[in-house]
């Protein structure tokens, strides 16, 4: 079988075509595994960041502070401890707005008003324990309360109303009027201007008689008596409805 002669240096040049077609297949294989590690690296850095922006996020949630308002006309006292024995340290003004710190889980009762003590801060940087009863979550409560509570007459002072703070957003209401059997009722101070504080129907024949005792628009309390009846004359079966309306003012003392 003929084989053609590779000369003299014919096996050099084969090693020689052969390296040359070699080294662009090996710089592939390197770019390649070099765009590789990039694309890694890339998502590693971007797997980072994200890890990064979720921790941040965390970090960034802080407590909302708590306010209260004080609701004492003649001030209260900031003591050393939760105790109404305990050393003063300084005192509030009224309506004077202060940061709670922490509150206590035992109630106690001072002046006839059952709540918690408040560990307290105030702008000056005083901080120490004030009663909760004289304390309010906003200022509105406490112009509310100032403004009803007291004692009521009529103009006979004979009927009376008593409109006490009790605490915790909520008043005590105390009447002597006969017509109520209940006569003591625990109101929300928000709503002490839009609803009866006490009602009463009676009832006989085409006779409707309606008392209710609340703030009317001016915010003045009254005795609101509603008359409904049903008047026959002579000449006419079916009868005629007449209604009749007064109201009975209750001045504070």
């Amino acid at each position: 079988m003929w084989t053609p002669a590779l000369g003299r240096f014919g096996g050099k040049k084969l090693k020689k075509v052969f390296i040359v077609l070699l080294l662009p297949s090996l710089f592939l294989i390197s770019c390649s595994k070099k765009e590789n590690n990039q694309a890694n690296e890339t998502i590693i850095q971007e797997t980072k960041n994200v890890k990064e922006e979720v921790v941040t996020e965390v970090k960034v949630e802080e407590k909302t502070k708590e306010y209260v308002y004080v609701n004492s006309v003649d001030g209260l006292r900031i003591r050393k401890n939760p105790d109404a024995e305990s050393e003063k340290i300084g005192s509030l003004k009224n309506k004077e707005k202060v940061e709670v710190i922490s509150c206590s889980l035992i109630p106690v009762e001072i002046d006839g008003i059952t709540s918690s003590w408040y560990e307290i801060k105030t702008e000056e940087g005083i901080q120490g324990f004030a009663f909760g009863g004289y304390l309010e979550s906003n200022l509105e409560n406490v112009e509310i309360i100032q403004a009803v509570e007291g004692d009521y007459w009529d103009e006979k002072n004979s009927d009376n109303v008593q409109i006490k703070n009790i605490g915790n957003g909520k008043l005590l209401v105390t009447t002597n009027i006969p017509l109520y059997s209940n006569n003591q009722k625990e109101i929300g101070v928000k709503v002490i201007y839009d609803i009866d504080l006490f009602s009463y129907i009676g009832e006989r024949g085409g006779l409707s008689d309606q008392w209710k005792l609340r703030f009317n628009e001016d915010k003045q309390l009254i005795l609101q008596h509603d008359r409904y009846e049903v008047v026959y004359y002579d000449d006419d079966e079916t009868g005629e409805s007449v209604e009749t309306h007064e109201n009975f003012l209750f001045m504070k003392k």
